[in-house]
């Protein structure tokens, strides 16, 4: 595990809302599963369902006030888009923050970050999505025909060094639950190689905001080939 801590998600683990919220997204992919230490100004995490608005909104402010100590300065937050199944957070501060929120059913597939960082105190740990979890994630918004990002590629390529075949009928399991209906692998596989020269155009503008160089042909084909195996599996079920 990497010993880069963001400050805030310092502050945030001495609260009882790392109970709660399980981190994802972007931050979760790099920091815990991945190769080395990046930041982003995006925190996202799913929130237990029996948690209640006015519980979350008090906790968040203890986090806050911890995170503005910690940085010697006063941190003002305002809450936007709060419905039944999700909410953001914006923090202003010396490095400002969108902190997104979704809520979840889901208590399987979460395991706890052993934070390696000395300045953190008590609890030592949060919650954070499976590496397959986040995988099955990737692969939803991949099989969204209206949608291209390059940041679905490299994510879905951090995650896949170490899945097994194994672990190929988790992550389709989770993936259709995600994506609402069965996902058809082969196609996905078909709609990736017809998007491949878009995926391609982003591709710098993408990579420029990477520690180092990222080969998109190593990506793109590393990813293909989980599909295409996944669309196998798939076949012969």
């Amino acid at each position: 595990m990497p010993t880069f801590f963001d400050p805030f998600l310092r502050s945030f683990a001495e609260t009882d809302l790392a109970k709660y919220l399980v981190l994802e997204g972007g931050w979760a992919i790099h920091n815990v599963w991945g190769c080395g230490a990046w930041s982003s100004p995006d925190l996202d995490f799913t929130l237990f369902p029996e948690v209640t608005r006015s519980w979350v909104i008090k906790r968040f402010q203890e986090v806050v006030d911890e995170y503005g100590r910690e940085m010697g300065v006063v941190v003002n937050w305002q809450l936007s888009n709060w419905s039944s199944r999700s909410c953001q957070i914006q923090i202003e501060g010396p490095r400002p923050l969108t902190v997104d929120i979704t809520r979840t059913v889901r208590k399987d597939d979460i395991c706890l970050w052993a934070v390696d960082d000395a300045s953190v105190r008590f609890p030592s740990t949060i919650l954070v999505h499976s590496r397959e979890d986040l995988a099955a994630g990737k692969v939803a918004c991949i099989a969204r025909a209206n949608r291209v990002a390059a940041r679905d590629l490299y994510h879905l390529w951090v995650l896949s060094g170490s899945i097994t075949p194994v672990k190929l009928e988790h992550i389709e399991r989770i993936g259709n639950r995600l994506a609402g209906h069965r996902l058809g692998f082969s196609s996905i596989t078909a709609g990736i190689d017809a998007k491949h020269e878009v995926y391609e155009s982003l591709w710098p503008e993408f990579v420029a905001g990477l520690p180092g160089p990222v080969d998109f042909i190593t990506v793109f084909e590393q990813v293909r080939s989980l599909l295409t195996d996944m669309a196998e599996r798939a076949a012969n079920l």
